[in-house]
């Protein structure tokens, strides 16, 4: 960890305390269980304060923090994605999907994350999200609703799309 991503670490935890982040396994298939398994902070809770900066900038951060796992655990929580929607909309969502490539060397050094099985799925998830995205003034509901259609072919076949459904529904 570099000073520079030290200081990232500060700042987050200066709002939540951080959670023993694991590291992720080289060998493939281990990466999605590890990020599946793992519970982000909950930055989308009450005790969080709105200050006009932590929930704009905070994908930033996890990334430049070396935390990409909980970035990407993160992405995968509904309650993340309605509060993205309150908070910055739909470019705001994007730009937390961007940081990950800031994380690529976090996953496998042979790979970027773009290649991975694991930044394919989260692609997958954002393209669902962004084509439903209109239907959130009908309610979060029929928003995951949509959300859900867009991505049941891959539900099976795919652990954190899966992950990514189970969490809506909840």
């Amino acid at each position: 960890m570099t000073c520079f991503s030290l200081w990232h670490t500060k700042l987050l935890n200066g709002y939540i305390r951080a959670p023993e982040i694991p590291a992720l396994e080289k060998s493939k298939g281990h990466a999605a269980q590890t990020i599946v398994s793992f519970t982000p902070r909950a930055w989308w809770a009450k005790s969080v304060p709105e200050d006009g900066y932590i929930h704009k900038n905070i994908s930033r951060h996890l990334a430049c923090s070396d935390q990409g796992i909980e970035l990407v655990a993160l992405l995968l929580d509904a309650r993340w994605t309605t509060l993205r929607e309150t908070v910055g909309g739909i470019l705001a969502l994007q730009t937390d999907f961007e940081s990950l490539g800031k994380c690529s060397e976090e996953w496998d050094n042979s790979t970027e994350l773009e290649a991975s099985n694991e930044g394919r799925s989260l692609k997958q998830i954002f393209k669902a999200v962004l084509l439903s995205w209109g239907r959130m003034s009908e309610g979060m509901r029929v928003f995951y609703f949509h959300v859900s259609g867009r991505l049941l072919s891959l539900r099976k076949k795919n652990i954190l799309v899966e992950a990514y459904l189970k969490k809506s529904r909840g």
